[in-house]
């Protein structure tokens, strides 16, 4: 669960995430108390401050919450260090995670906006990419992204 980046949702959006699970019908459920076999990352539990609301629009600050505390990209884009924690400051978004299944192995893409990343799609194939998982040249990226679109 990537809860490290949930820490930074607009205090608005999280309120309409509230909302929400408010109009959901309660499931009768009781599960154990959870017991951790490993240190919680430094992201875990409080102290949380306030988050002020991001303005909308083509801005990279509003692309950032996007791709981080929104749709959590960046958990699976942004390589681990060997201790388990991800390397935020030094290899954001640069991919190369594996996730192995029953496709075979994907590796995470390197979503930055270097040659080797981002810089040569144009808009209309990133959006293609991301609500379709379909490249530009037709092939499926493999497994794609859990979008919007891919969770109906």
């Amino acid at each position: 669960m990537p809860f490290s980046l949930y820490r930074g949702l607009s205090d608005t959006d999280l309120a309409a995430i509230v909302a929400f699970l408010r109009t959901v019908a309660p499931v009768e459920n009781d599960p154990p108390k959870s017991v951790y076999h490993f240190p919680l990352p430094p992201a875990w539990g409080p102290p949380v401050e306030p988050v002020a609301d991001i303005p909308r629009g083509r801005t990279a600050e509003y692309g950032a919450y996007l791709a981080g505390p929104v749709a959590h990209c960046l958990e699976c884009h942004t390589p681990m260090a060997p201790d388990g924690h991800f390397l935020f400051d030094s290899a954001l978004g640069r991919g190369g995670m594996r996730f192995p299944g029953p496709w075979g192995v994907s590796v995470a893409a390197n979503i930055t906006a270097s040659e080797d990343g981002l810089a040569g799609y144009s808009d209309e194939a990133l959006v293609k990419m991301i609500t379709t998982g379909t490249r530009p040249d037709g092939s499926a990226c493999c497994p794609r992204c859990p979008t919007p679109t891919s969770r109906r």
